[in-house]
């Protein structure tokens, strides 16, 4: 399949995703090491990311990249690759199918191609400004529901987390927190759920997700790549927006 004018950015990220993913199912022993409070890595991560930096090294020698394990900063170049090998890595340690692997590829600052790939759930997207959203290869409609049959997946800190859930949860259908940005935008990308919270700034969580979603036809709040709220109905969005943006108002 061609995928517009970043068919060999995005031929290459698959193809990584790809690699990554045969890396995980030939790997017999798991090693945890901590990385910081409530954070872990895997030896499984480093292989992964180090894999697809060899490759990207390579095949694009002069872009820069950004990625999770190896970059130690979060300050990302106008023009770059940014890698999560494994995001979702404490629900994978723990044996649960919420996980993925995600690359995105960013001109002039935004990301512009990406691909995220959660092979335990069967979904892969991939997106570009030219070519909008593909999952699984395919174009996907999005079936609007109100508020109340609405269900939403959210990802942030702790110190606004509950507060949003319990907002939130007093008029959707349900609340679910899912541990995995490529999981959460791939679902909501998919059209299997009305809305998506991510909360934090970190590039190799936010960027593959919030191309993704940008190129999709779904309604979108991003604050200067700091957060990314995502809905299939204008009500829905401005609903999830006030709650966030009301209980993050409250910590200034």
């Amino acid at each position: 399949m061609k995928y517009g004018k970043y068919n060999d950015k995005i031929n290459f990220m698959i193809e990584s995703v790809l690699m990554g993913y045969r890396i995980v199912k030939n790997n017999r022993y798991l090693r945890v090491m901590d990385k910081g409070k409530f954070d872990v890595v895997t030896n499984v991560d480093l292989m992964v990311e180090n894999l697809i930096l060899k490759r990207l090294k390579k095949e694009f020698p002069k872009i820069p990249f950004v990625s999770e394990e190896f970059s130690h900063t979060e300050e990302v170049p106008d023009n770059c690759f940014v890698i999560d090998p494994i995001d979702g890595t404490k629900n994978f340690y723990h044996g649960l199918p919420l996980w993925g692997l995600q690359m995105a590829y960013l001109e002039n600052g935004a990301p512009v191609a990406s691909v995220l790939y959660c092979p335990e759930l069967g979904i892969d997207v991939v997106s570009a400004d030219d070519i909008g959203v593909f999952v699984n290869d395919k174009r996907v409609s999005y079936e609007r529901k109100d508020i109340a049959h609405s269900l939403i997946m959210l990802d942030g800190p702790k110190k606004y987390r509950w507060n949003v859930i319990k907002n939130l949860d007093e008029q959707v259908l349900g609340i679910r927190v899912i541990g995995s940005t490529c999981v959460g935008f791939s679902l909501v990308a998919s059209g299997k759920i009305e809305g998506y919270i991510y909360m934090c700034r970190h590039p190799w969580d936010l960027l593959p997700g919030l191309c993704a979603v940008k190129n999709s036809g779904l309604y979108v709040y991003d604050h200067n790549q700091r957060m990314a709220i995502v809905a299939n109905s204008p009500e829905l969005l401005e609903f999830m927006k006030k709650t966030v943006l009301d209980e993050i108002a409250k910590d200034k």
